[in-house]
């Protein structure tokens, strides 16, 4: 068996339904008698839980005597196969408070898909900004961001850059994982849960932990904007953006807000992206510059491989 294997690792999967309020839907507990490392199942009760469009398996959460080692959403029939039904002021304690944070956890929905992180790809959920670089990964708290006298809390995992290592795939599965939450605090344990199994690998990836100014960090709802189409590379905040002409890699001709009127270009070049939305992805350099005409928004062009 292999490293990875002999890791029991928490398994935040993401599962397909919402959670409302955070409150803690009823359920059926069930208990093997640790027959195996999933002792006690949880079966939530109610709509939304549905497994598969017909209904015959529905969502449900096994977890160790220790959640610490296993934790894990699957799918599947409730039933006596499961266990001895037991109720839920039966769990040991421990297990009972790591059963309310997972049946309440607040998961972006919308990062169901999300299979990957790749380099220079940056995430926004409702409350925390991912973004990966060559050799770390950076998370915001989106609580305090935008906002003059407030600090945002901040972590990065590095160095990741290794591609050829054994724990490569226990690695990028959780990087995904802190990427889908919606709280910063999820995320961290996280990624704390997945430095110390690394370590204990051989791993030499750290965590570091810090703060900056709000009002150095974008809100939720203007983070940035990125846009790689074999055309055109975009990159946009309200503070900054950069278009990139991919079909001539000579001279890679680049726009940017104009000396003159860079803050207010920066921020209607924002608005524009943010208005056009996929439609970005259709564009040429050529049809950007034309609706950046069209919107009277001032910008400064160059060769980028002068």
């Amino acid at each position: 068996m292999s490293n990875i294997e002999q890791v029991r690792e928490i398994a935040h999967d993401v599962i397909g339904r919402e959670v409302t309020e955070g409150k803690m839907p009823k359920v059926h507990v069930y208990d093997n008698a640790g027959k195996t490392l999933d002792r006690y199942t949880i079966v939530p009760q109610g709509k939304g839980w549905e497994y598969d469009r017909a209904g015959t398996r529905v969502h449900m959460l096994g977890v160790g005597s220790d959640p610490r080692g296993y934790s894990q959403w699957t799918g599947g029939v409730e039933g006596k196969h499961l266990g001895k039904k037991i109720k839920f002021s039966d769990l040991p304690k421990n297990v009972q408070q790591h059963v309310k944070m997972r049946l309440t956890e607040d998961v972006d929905i919308e990062r169901e898909e999300l299979t990957e992180i790749a380099i220079g790809q940056i995430v926004n959920t409702k409350g925390i900004r991912v973004e990966r670089y060559a050799d770390h990964m950076r998370v915001w708290d989106l609580t305090n961001a935008g906002k003059r006298g407030k600090r945002v809390d901040k972590f990065s995992i590095g160095p990741i850059y290794q591609s050829d290592t054994k724990d490569f795939s226990f690695r990028e599965k959780h990087l995904v994982l802190i990427a889908k939450q919606n709280t910063y605090k999820r995320a961290l344990e996280i990624a704390k849960f997945m430095v110390q199994k690394l370590q204990k690998m051989g791993d030499n990836i750290k965590i570091h932990q810090s703060t900056e100014r709000g009002v150095n960090v974008d809100p939720p709802d203007k983070g940035p904007i990125t846009v790689k189409t074999a055309k055109v590379s975009i990159s946009a905040t309200p503070r900054h953006f950069s278009v990139t002409d991919k079909t001539d890699p000579h001279n890679l001709p680049t726009m940017i807000p104009s000396l003159r009127r860079r803050v207010t270009s920066a921020k209607m070049f924002y608005k524009m992206a943010q208005e056009l939305g996929n439609k970005l992805k259709s564009m040429s350099y050529l049809d950007i510059g034309k609706e950046m005409n069209r919107r009277k928004i001032d910008y400064h062009g160059y060769y980028a491989m002068d």
